[in-house]
């Protein structure tokens, strides 16, 4: 179906560690660092309770070329300024500035990444809630950064889960490019549309497009960013539902003509 146009090369980690630090908390609403509550309560500690889990994990990184062409080419800019600037607003306007700003590779990467992570918990026996995401992305617009466009999806943890198999096993050729058609095409329709893509905002303060429980929401364990800053339209909207703004539609587009 013309995949490799999007997809740069995938790495499997057969065994991954990660270290969790417990840094603090707000209370009632998330806010700025310094006004955290320490887990020191000022007693001037200077370490961080923490866990170290192991686990494996998958590793996709998007071509970069494909990624420019999508955000700069007459046929998807202005759509996709559409989606995005509505979301920039609200997050402006919003008390969430631990939250990174949104940007169309940044959110298209986030709820690519969601998608899977759904379509992952049919196939490799981890429960959704056990499957995790990292996201590298960096604003194509500053040029001080080098380009980032990767998702990892991981489990770790303490116990036997972590280290079953199951996930890394889905990372092979044969299962990963057919569980990537599937994702896609799942989430080109929501059982919530219309009203799931024509919602004008929805999500936590608003910071999410078209994504609800139908389609592209995850456990809130599973999401490094709170279940926002998510929109299906970035990943495989067409004009028929959420307008031509899909990184993805071409694709979704292939696999329905031949199926």
């Amino acid at each position: 179906y013309g995949i490799s146009r999007y997809i740069d090369r995938v790495v499997l980690f057969h065994k991954l560690r990660e270290v969790r630090a417990f840094r603090g908390f707000h209370r009632l609403e998330p806010g700025k660092d310094k006004d955290m509550i320490r887990p020191d309560l000022k007693q001037g500690i200077n370490w961080l309770p923490g866990i170290e889990v192991f686990g494996e994990g998958i590793f996709i990184a998007l071509k970069e070329s494909s990624l420019r062409d999508w955000v700069k080419s007459d046929n998807h800019s202005i759509a996709i300024g559409k989606r995005i600037d509505p979301m920039k607003k609200r997050w402006k306007d919003s008390s969430l500035q631990f939250l990174p700003e949104p940007h169309a590779r940044f959110v298209m990467l986030h709820t690519f990444a969601h998608l899977l992570i759904r379509q992952l918990s049919f196939e490799c026996g981890y429960s959704a809630s056990s499957l995790k995401e990292r996201i590298y992305s960096t604003d194509p617009s500053d040029s001080s950064s080098t380009s980032m466009s990767g998702i990892l999806i991981y489990t770790a943890d303490s116990d036997s889960e972590g280290s079953l198999g199951g996930l890394v096993r889905q990372g092979s050729p044969d299962r990963l490019f057919p569980l990537i058609c599937y994702a896609l095409m799942k989430s080109a329709w929501c059982s919530s549309d219309p009203i799931c893509s024509e919602l004008g905002g929805q999500g936590l303060k608003g910071l999410n497009q078209a994504a609800c429980h139908g389609c592209a929401l995850v456990s809130e364990t599973s999401c490094s960013y709170s279940n926002v800053l998510l929109d299906r339209a970035l990943v495989t909207g067409r004009s028929n539902i959420l307008g031509r703004t899909g990184f993805f539609s071409d694709l979704v587009d292939s696999i329905e003509a031949k199926l």
